[in-house]
């Protein structure tokens, strides 16, 4: 997803998160298988973005500069690397293959117990969107395509399914266990789109009292969607061979165009023979899942592209048979429980209150974090979050993972245990998991104009990007190195460059920029983290200066702070090259 804002690699208030040592010891503030029945498989349609192989793809449709609102105050201070465009990750520190673990690998804390592999070609629950277990019930199975209840007596399902007026679908709370049928009355063919509605006999409801119809998707699916994540279903074909049990998969949405949308499954995942007509859901603007469209086609491997048929291009059609789709109103909670989750960016918290879902959006001064009150993952004010922006679903920097834990940062060094940190299920973040990676991390790193990068299985893979005609380069905080555009964003690059009093960047493979002297700030080259941006702090860089026992110095979001060193019984002085000036013991 098109992050809106400046990212930051390295922070400990914020979406991206240091290593423990400089989060947790610095002082506050302080310096720190589903399946479709494709007739075919198909080419990528026109106008579509490069494959997806590397998680959350660059979108290079759009090269012009996007105005940018900054974020707010950090107070963590992490220290920087030395200068330089987005350098590579230092190689991580592999133990000998025959060498006992560290003991903190093996009594250490470590998150990837609670990670669950997925099945090759789906999971049995979702992952990404919301669905209550009578949501989850109304995907159905017309043994050889899948459909979605829509309304208490209306199916979508796809018209190369071929289903006849009294076709017969079947639901069932139990993934394989679809036992609870009906038969419809009217089969309706849309006349140039692959969608069918099918009329039930009757209500939906007096054959299978908890079954909840999933609601359509009425907003417009556009570019801005491109690399979100949506989630398919169906009852086809899984890795087994076997097919006929409800599954689910999560993936980047890749392309939109004419009346489809296209999602990747990168290799790993996807829909299969047999889901044809099955939904691809989303998560609306108002927090709610909707169907966003239909199984049409896809990639013969199952663990490629498939193309849904998008139910935004044919809404009015739709309504005009089953009426209008279900207004917003409030949703189940699905798989959430009353802790909850806070979104990559910190800024939404997710979580069940009362057994209807609750969908906070953090406003301005606030972030996601964990509310020792609630007992759980709210919207507090920034400076109240214990994790200073660390959330649950953590981060890996240089081989490192780090996340919050019931209000308390720790770390993991992968590397040190023979791991590698990638990213896990939806649901639970960043992981440390046994891999052939060695040194190789999931932001990779170019070699010439190849991409390398750690898979979240743990597997080495490689793109040529010139084979593209592409180059590699740093596309951003959630992709890392891979292949883009070299005309994107021309010759500027993350790092960012000043023209006047705006700030210029590459990021996600678009350009950027952000006029400082709007509110009075003045853009300089910050550190090379954050590289050439806005900023409030005068002459004052990272490293510092002290005003008497005072250190003042410019943070990671550009902003002056300052510590009175004489109330901690210390003195201001310089420390060291990666800290400068700051407190210290006299």
């Amino acid at each position: 997803m098109i992050t809106m804002y400046r990212t930051i690699r390295r922070l400990c208030a914020g979406a991206v998160l240091l290593s423990l040592a400089a989060c947790a010891d610095a002082p506050q503030p302080g310096k720190s298988a589903p399946a479709p029945a494709y007739p075919q498989p198909v080419a990528d349609p026109p106008g579509s973005v490069a494959p997806a192989d590397h998680p959350t793809p660059p979108s290079t449709s759009d090269s012009t500069d996007e105005q940018t609102s900054p974020q707010p105050s950090d107070a963590g201070r992490p220290a920087p690397s030395p200068p330089g465009q987005a350098p590579n990750p230092p190689p991580m520190e592999m133990p000998p293959p025959d060498a006992p673990l560290p003991i903190e690998c093996t009594e250490g804390p470590n998150k990837s117990q609670l990670w669950t592999p997925k099945v090759y070609y789906g999971t049995e629950r979702p992952t990404h969107v919301h669905l209550s277990p009578g949501q989850i019930k109304a995907i159905g199975n017309f043994s050889g395509c899948s459909g979605t209840v829509i309304a208490q007596r209306w199916i979508a399902t796809a018209s190369h399914c071929g289903l006849s007026d009294r076709a017969e679908i079947c639901f069932g709370a139990q993934p394989a266990a679809a036992d609870t049928c009906i038969s419809g009355v009217q089969a309706i063919d849309h006349p140039r789109g692959d969608l069918t509605l099918l009329e039930l006999a009757r209500d939906i409801r007096t054959v299978a009292p908890d079954i909840e119809p999933i609601p359509l998707f009425t907003g417009t699916l556009d570019d801005a969607w491109l690399g979100r994540t949506a989630e398919a279903s169906g009852y086809g074909r899984n890795e087994r061979g076997s097919s006929g049990v409800r599954a689910f998969t999560a993936e980047p949405i890749v392309s939109i165009w004419q009346d489809n949308v296209t999602i990747d499954g990168e290799g790993e995942r996807g829909v299969c023979f047999g889901d044809s007509g099955g939904p691809l859901m989303v998560r609306a603007g108002d927090g709610s899942t909707r169907v966003a469209g239909v199984l049409s086609n896809g990639d013969g491997s199952c663990v490629g592209r498939d193309n849904y048929t998008r139910i935004d291009t044919y809404l009015d059609w739709i309504e005009e048979h089953t009426g209008p789709a279900l207004p917003p109103g409030t949703q189940p909670c699905g798989d959430v429980d009353v802790i909850g989750r806070c979104d990559a960016g910190a800024t939404v918290a997710t979580y069940c209150e009362g057994e209807v879902l609750s969908i906070d959006r953090c406003q301005a001064g606030r972030q996601c974090g964990w509310s020792a009150q609630e007992s759980g993952w709210r919207c507090l004010p920034s400076d109240q979050d214990p994790c200073q922006g660390v959330t649950y679903r953590g981060a890996c920097e240089g081989g490192v993972l780090t996340w919050c834990e019931a209000g308390v940062v720790v770390s993991r060094d992968c590397g040190a245990c023979g791991e590698t940190c990638t990213e896990g299920a939806v649901d639970v973040g960043f992981i440390c998991q046994p891999s052939d990676c060695g040194d190789l991390d999931y932001q990779g790193r170019c070699e010439g104009n190849v991409a390398h990068w750690c898979r979240a299985g743990g597997q080495r893979d490689t793109r040529d990007c010139a084979a593209q005609n592409q180059v590699c380069g740093y596309v951003g905080r959630e992709t890392g190195y891979f292949c883009m555009d070299a005309g994107a964003c021309g010759e500027v690059g993350y790092m960012g460059v000043c023209e006047g009093g705006t700030s210029i960047w590459c990021d996600e493979g678009r350009r950027r920029s952000l006029a400082c002297t709007d509110d009075g700030r003045v853009c300089r080259y910050v550190n090379d983290n954050v590289g050439n941006y806005c900023t409030d702090c005068g002459d004052v860089d990272y490293r510092g200066q002290c005003e008497g026992a005072t250190a003042r110095w410019c943070n990671d979001r550009g902003q002056l702070e300052t510590r009175d060193c004489a109330a901690q019984g210390e003195v201001c002085r310089y420390v060291d090259d990666d800290t400068g000036f700051f407190c210290a013991d006299p």
